[in-house]
């Protein structure tokens, strides 16, 4: 079987008032991408109202306006780079065609560039897409011109969603916590952000963009259930538990709550609180949202909350994670007699590293392998990160600390197989959110490093 090729010819690069679907991709792969988003991806990302997202693309099917062409390209190149082993059964090189997409999607833009939500929603897709072909620094500069344009749109101010229609505010909500996410997970792996921030956070109401369970096909109303059948939850719940678990951390940007110029005690003390918040948003979400090892998902909404499932667990601890290294860097640079005492401060440091990698382990051996194919780079960002927590220093080196290093060593063993696994597109995607030299958790210049807002 021919592999469905994404060359670009001359021809198609300046037959810019004609571009179609087909520019990219055959009619029948185009339809596998867009249901495998409805139906599998649209709880990670439900950037579309569903209902008039498909009568848009019913009615623009053959000859789309620039604004769909744009959406439906960049929602196919979020797909593919996802799911790569499925598109490669129908004979689709996802790297050659998420290229050919952002080539497509930079031409489309020369006919016509609205500034609306649509081009928001789809600098993010395209930005995901392409720094899971390990495009890392053209998917940075994607995502920041998209977070320009959602400033222009003021979607993190609460003063421009006066008079908005209910669903048009919900979208907006959702696109600002995808895009939070999505920079708070570049900071706390990497020394220097890649990316800017969407607004002014000593201003944000935080409360007020949490989204609301509104179901896509009913818009009016805020109660009723989502569709999928008559006693399945939400998949929108599933998002929303997402959101709440990274809420804590907006302290982090908020007006003075963590500054590096708070004394170390108040620091760890605020740490303590945002760390006790996250367990809590984890261990309260609804029962729908625990992983549930021993039932097999059937239907197409079981499927989506799967994969939320292993991405708020897995997300739960990477942030747990993250917060406990920092209050050990305090920790050491203030209680050190205490913190190198072999039978206090280092014991109880590496039983929490411990801890989480086997909690860690624990979701992931729960978590179908669709889920975890699903989640992509960002999850083996995750567990990249926790690993490296175990990786000990010459002063962890203590007696009696030999089993505790093999212990840590069996399970860096454990998740580098799951790395192995999850890693389909290629070594070089590892380095898009790789940890830096101090494991992800930069030390030296303060008790953030090179943390910047």
């Amino acid at each position: 079987m021919q592999s469905e090729s994404a060359e670009p010819g001359i021809t198609s690069l300046i037959r810019v008032h004609q571009m179609r679907f087909e520019d990219l991709m055959t009619g029948k792969t185009f339809e596998f991408a867009i249901n495998t988003f409805l139906n599998l991806m649209y709880p990670l990302v439900p950037l579309v109202e569903r209902s008039s997202f498909l009568k848009r693309l019913e009615k623009g099917r053959t000859n789309p306006d620039p604004g769909l062409f744009r959406l439906c390209i960049s929602i196919c190149a979020f797909t593919m780079g996802c799911f790569t082993k499925k598109f490669a059964q129908l004979s689709v090189d996802a790297h050659s065609m998420i290229l050919r997409a952002c080539q497509l999607f930079a031409i489309s833009r020369l006919q016509s560039d609205a500034m609306d939500l649509d081009s928001c929603v789809s600098h993010i897709f395209l930005a995901m897409a392409r720094s899971a072909v390990s495009l890392s620094m053209d998917g940075w500069s994607i995502a920041n011109e998209g977070i320009l344009r959602c400033r222009e749109l003021g979607i993190g101010d609460r003063e421009r969603y006066a008079g908005l229609p209910l669903m048009e505010q919900q979208i907006r909500k959702r696109t600002f916590w995808v895009y939070f996410i999505m920079l708070i997970t570049d900071r706390l792996l990497s020394s220097i952000p890649h990316t800017i921030t969407i607004g002014d956070y000593t201003t944000t109401d935080w409360s007020f963009l949490v989204p609301e369970e509104v179901p896509d096909d009913q818009p009016d109303s805020a109660t009723s259930e989502a569709s999928g059948g008559p006693n399945e939850p939400s998949v929108i719940s599933a998002f929303i538990g997402l959101v709440l678990v990274y809420l804590p951390a907006a302290r982090v940007l908020s007006s003075g709550v963590i500054s590096v110029n708070q004394p170390p005690k108040t620091l760890l003390r605020e740490l303590a609180i945002i760390h006790s918040d996250i367990q809590e948003a984890t261990k309260n979400r609804p029962p729908h949202l625990h992983i549930q090892q021993d039932r097999p998902p059937a239907t197409t909404t079981e499927r989506q909350l799967d994969i939320m499932r292993t991405n708020i667990d897995t997300s739960s601890l990477f942030l747990q994670s993250y917060l406990v290294e920092q209050s050990i860097s305090l920790y050491e640079s203030t209680e050190k007699p205490v913190f190198d005492n072999p039978n206090i401060g280092r014991p109880r440091i590496w039983t929490l590293r411990i801890e989480a990698a086997a909690e860690l382990l624990s979701c992931l051996t729960k978590s179908s392998p669709e889920a975890l194919e699903s989640n992509g780079a960002f999850l083996v960002s995750k567990i990249k990160a926790i690993a490296a927590t175990l990786i000990p220093r010459e002063e962890d080196m203590l007696p009696n600390f030999d089993e505790v290093r093999k212990q840590g060593e069996t399970y860096v063993r454990e998740l580098v197989q799951f790395i192995e696994k999850l890693d389909y597109v290629s070594k070089a995607a590892m380095d898009v959110y790789s940890v830096d030299a101090n494991f992800g958790f930069p030390r030296a210049a303060g008790p953030f490093g090179e943390f910047n807002p």
